[in-house]
């Protein structure tokens, strides 16, 4: 039997003194029972052992940890396994679901098992916790015995990120979607068009991309201020960019090789003043034919709105294999269609009483088509507005204290509340912090937060799809920005996503403490606010913040 080394012994009674579990994990696995044997310890000699093929991209990831270079060996099924990580399927943890695992330390042994491959997948992210960052290698490394089993709260744990407002480059993009697998997050909301900026290469309709993916850059304003397109020709400077086709199936590979799916969102009715810069003739009209302004939002009583958007929703189903499609359908202004003559048809032609019901009008049309191409539609909470298909599903950014009466309207329903999940807020009150949107969601606030409402009835509690948290960027110009407003508060998202509902504030900062090394390790740009007191002097009188 291999012996404990000293420092390794050392340091397991000093966590085991204490009372603290030596797993530290985020986010916190659903059960783990320490053992008292001796720990399982890695040498030169321990190897992956895999059975079935179907492990073998969980066990190429677990083998590619910094410093773990395991080989990969092949064993037949229930062979004994001496000095082993084993890697395996097991059809009697279907009750954990396809995303649950469970992680055995043994002395003699590592057993990993999983009803699906996307289980293996977060075992292998546990792993990567659990053993150290050494780049000179893991030998000599004692893992204390215990039990894990583990599988997910919610099924959709999300992560929103606004590319309109400021354009992230491609590398970032898959490098934010490393950033949800390593939390155990599965669902990539990726917010391609908004009102100042169009990022998806749409080949029907090259004007999107080629006139709306750049803006001219007007020293001294905000992007949304004064926006207008840059066209060919045009000598002033410009800002912008957009994904090719090519570059979107290379993201969506890259997200399902690791267990995440991304949703597209197009925004319609609103949010849309990008589009009437390149198609003018799509605004709402007065009776003598005159355009009236451009508020972003489409003309529901023309006909050639419909056409583009089916036309640009074809090339994403192309694109986006995801069982969603984001339609946005918030914040519509809806005045003009109250002027316009070819809307106010419409109201008469289906006895419309109310400009409630053009959204409505606008949104069934897309929920039908998407419904009749096998998808389905997922839009802000404001598609409510009006009758809704009971089958389409919203996306609910209000506060919190709004949850219950949102969830009672029947619909499936992602929380993503603007009170606590809202990554372009403030995370401390220090003079220092950059700019941001406005609001305040400090790291605890987001980790306290408890999507299903105490108050709600047990029938209405299967309408939770899941959480999500949002990061819109308008004051995020670039990948750093986007960082340290989205780290650590993901930590936290990920314990409400994946963990069971009991909060332990102090053990939480105590694992984050211990996770910080690793994101210095992937050069994250976290905000160590998150951490300091803050203190403020005015009279002789002290405040501080902890």
């Amino acid at each position: 039997m291999k012996q404990l080394t000293t420092s390794a012994a050392s340091l397991f009674m000093a966590l085991t003194a204490v009372g603290q579990p030596p797993v530290q994990v985020i986010p916190e696995p659903y059960r783990v029972e320490m053992r008292l044997e001796q720990p399982f310890v890695i040498d030169s000699h321990t190897a992956i052992v895999l059975s079935d093929s179907a492990a073998l991209p969980a066990a190429n990831r677990l083998a590619a940890l910094p410093g773990a270079g395991f080989p990969i060996r092949w064993r037949n099924k229930g062979a004994d396994v001496e000095n082993g990580i084993i890697l395996e399927l097991s059809p009697e943890l279907e009750y954990l679901g396809d995303e649950g695992y469970t992680f055995q330390v043994r002395p003699g042994a590592i057993i990993i098992q999983a009803f699906r491959p996307s289980g293996l997948f977060y075992a292998v992210e546990t792993a990567r916790q659990l053993f150290p960052e050494r780049k000179s290698g893991l030998s000599g490394y004692a893992l204390p015995s215990f039990d894990i089993e583990d599988h997910p709260r919610f099924a959709w744990r999300g992560l929103h990120l606004d590319v309109s407002r400021h354009f992230m480059p491609l590398a970032f993009i898959k490098k934010y979607i490393d950033y949800l697998a390593f939390h155990k997050l599965n669902t990539f909301h990726w917010h391609l068009v908004d009102g100042i900026g169009w990022r998806m290469e749409v080949k029907s309709h090259p004007e999107l991309t080629n006139w709306g993916a750049w803006r001219v850059v007007k020293e001294g304003q905000m992007p949304w201020q004064d926006f207008e397109v840059w066209k060919p020709g045009d000598e002033r400077p410009r800002y912008g960019g957009f994904y090719t086709r090519e570059e979107i199936k290379e993201v969506v590979a890259y997200a399902r090789e690791r267990y995440i799916t991304v949703v597209p969102e197009i925004e319609l009715p609103g949010h849309s003043e990008v589009v009437f810069q390149c198609y003018p003739e799509l605004l709402c009209q007065d009776s003598l034919g005159n355009s009236l302004d451009n508020i972003g939002v489409y003309c529901a009583g023309n006909p050639d709105s419909y056409r583009l958007l089916e036309d640009v929703l074809d090339e994403v189903l192309e694109l986006f294999p995801s069982e969603y499609i984001h339609i946005g359908g918030d914040e519509v202004n809806k005045s003009n269609w109250g002027r316009c003559a070819r809307c106010q048809h419409l109201m008469a032609e289906y006895q419309y009483p109310s400009l409630h019901d053009i959204q409505s009008h606008f949104i069934n049309h897309f929920d039908n088509y998407l419904r009749a191409r096998g998808r389905r539609l997922i839009g802000w909470h404001e598609i409510l507005e009006g009758e809704l298909s009971p089958e389409a599903s919203i996306m609910y950014w209000g506060g919190a204290d709004g949850t219950a009466a949102y969830l009672r309207r029947g619909h499936p329903t992602v929380l993503t509340p603007g009170s606590h999940l809202y990554f372009d807020h403030y995370q401390s009150q220090s003079p220092h912090e950059p700019k941001a949107w406005g609001g305040y969601s400090p790291l605890k606030e987001v980790y306290e937060y408890e999507p299903v409402p105490e108050e709600l009835e047990e029938a209405y509690r299967a309408n939770i799809l899941g959480v999500q948290a949002n990061v819109w960027t308008e004051y995020m110009p670039d990948v750093r920005q986007v960082e340290y407003m989205v780290f650590p508060r993901i930590a936290a998202l990920a314990e409400v996503a994946w963990s069971r509902g009991e909060k332990d504030w102090p053990r939480f900062r105590e694992k984050l403490g211990a996770l910080l090394p690793r994101y210095d390790a992937m050069g994250i740009n976290y905000a160590r606010s998150a951490f300091r007191p803050q203190a403020s002097f005015e009279l002789g009188r002290q405040t501080k913040q902890l």
